[in-house]
């Protein structure tokens, strides 16, 4: 029972962190050469404009419309792999619960009490510990929400 863990979410692994951290690279090499290549055919454009070549302005404005809807799309998945990483990366804080219990208001809410700190937790925290319990309470680093526990001895 004393090596028993909840968590809410897992927290990723050191290869898992290596992936996410590898796509994150080839997204932001992405964001340099669709950069560069805007740069390039907004030069096409203006070169265009300037020599009354229509087809100048047409041909380059087509691939940077192009990098628009791609930029976007990476854009949300690169915000999304941020976000995931995070919230799985965590830190530890270790002590003894002063108080647990259930609040009932819109619905049921989690909160105990620890090292003088009053946190929302979640329901397996309120199922399996009791005032006094000493826990490893294992914080999101993004918004210190408490996402797993760790019964200590």
């Amino acid at each position: 029972m004393a090596d028993e863990t909840g968590y809410n979410k897992i927290p990723m692994s050191d290869s898992e962190t290596k992936k996410v951290e590898q796509e994150i690279g080839k997204l932001r090499i992405m964001y340099i050469v669709y950069a560069v290549l805007t740069v390039v055919f907004g030069g096409m454009i203006v070169f265009g404009l300037i020599s009354r070549y229509l087809i100048l302005v047409f041909m380059g404005g087509l691939p940077i419309l192009a990098y628009l809807i791609l930029g976007i799309v990476f854009c949300s998945k690169y915000s999304k792999l941020k976000n995931d990483r995070s919230e799985r990366m965590m830190f530890v804080e270790t002590g003894v619960l002063d108080d647990i219990y259930v609040s009932y208001g819109k619905g049921p809410r989690y909160v105990f009490r620890m090292n003088g700190r009053t946190r929302f937790g979640f329901r397996e925290m309120t199922d399996s510990l009791k005032k006094g319990d000493r826990i490893d309470l294992y914080l999101a680093c993004n918004s210190l929400i408490p996402v797993g526990f760790k019964k200590l001895p």
